[in-house]
């Protein structure tokens, strides 16, 4: 059975960020101090489990790609080609910069239960000319988290945000996920999931998330109910402008985002002109 890991909004754990940041991918390895246990269930109010009006869990997803099958191994497969689409968004000031987390809380039937859950998310990369903080993703995106005994590889089909309020913001993930054993590389588990993560600001430097997750077979039905967890992340390191990654010019790819999409007016300057003062 799988085990379903809030994978958090705004991610960018990848191999890419090894030489922006010198962190793994996908598990974080920055040490945090003085971490504040994760407290309460933050599904108490049954009211606020509601998703946005017209947003909704699929009954049902495509089936998992036929390259992948059980007890292949996953070095002789094929993945998708990454970035194919790509976008941007603004994000609040209070969420922007580098951001750790150590653990989940998994809200069952029995009970709360603990987990290792060490990443460090990369929010924010560019500024548009009224200060406002924005995130590039692109999919597909294809990361790994190392658990016991097996690692979880997840294909980041599709990255949709869903609101964006001042103390508020949402998202909707839809991966793949492969599970392969560390000792013989082979393929022990395939799924899919579609995930609804929720974070708000809770206190300085400190960001909270809530999860709503579902699980489906390679066949693409419905295998599991609607799982939830919660997350607490805390700042590590501040916001700054970051131009490249993965190859890409970063502001130059925001610029064009601004102006396709009728934005001209927030086009940041362009640097070398306000170094010489035009």
């Amino acid at each position: 059975m799988f085990r379903r890991l809030c994978f958090s909004l705004l991610f960018l754990s990848t191999q890419s960020l090894i030489s922006v940041l010198a962190a793994e991918p996908l598990q974080g390895n920055v040490k945090h101090e003085d971490i504040t246990p994760l407290s309460g269930d933050l599904y108490e109010d049954g009211d606020r489990e509601l998703l946005p009006a017209g947003v909704a869990f699929s009954d049902t997803v495509p089936p998992v790609s036929s390259e992948l099958k059980l007890h292949k191994l996953f070095s002789s497969i094929s993945l998708p080609s990454e970035d194919k689409e790509d976008t941007w968004y603004q994000i609040p000031k209070w969420r922007a910069g580098l951001y750790h987390r150590e653990k989940q809380i998994d809200h069952t039937k029995f009970g709360d239960r603990e987990s290792v859950s060490k990443v460090d998310h990369l929010y924010g990369m560019q500024v548009d000319k009224n200060g406002g903080i924005w995130h590039h993703m692109s999919w597909p995106r294809i990361t790994k988290l190392s658990l016991e005994g097996y690692s979880q590889y997840k294909i980041i089909n599709k990255y949709e945000p869903i609101s964006l309020k001042g103390n508020e913001y949402c998202v909707k993930i839809s991966s793949t996920n492969v599970d392969v054993d560390d000792k013989t590389g082979k393929i022990i588990r395939l799924g899919k999931q579609e995930e609804f993560d929720w974070y708000y600001p809770a206190g300085a430097g400190v960001a909270r998330g809530k999860c709503l997750i579902k699980g489906f077979s390679n066949y693409g039905r419905t295998n599991t109910e609607i799982e939830r967890c919660s997350v607490e992340e805390r700042l590590i390191q501040p916001f700054s402008v970051l131009n490249s990654f993965r190859g890409k010019n970063l502001r130059e790819s925001f610029k064009q985002y601004l102006l396709s999409h009728d934005l001209a007016d927030l086009v940041p300057p362009d640097p070398s002109a306000v170094e010489s003062g035009k």
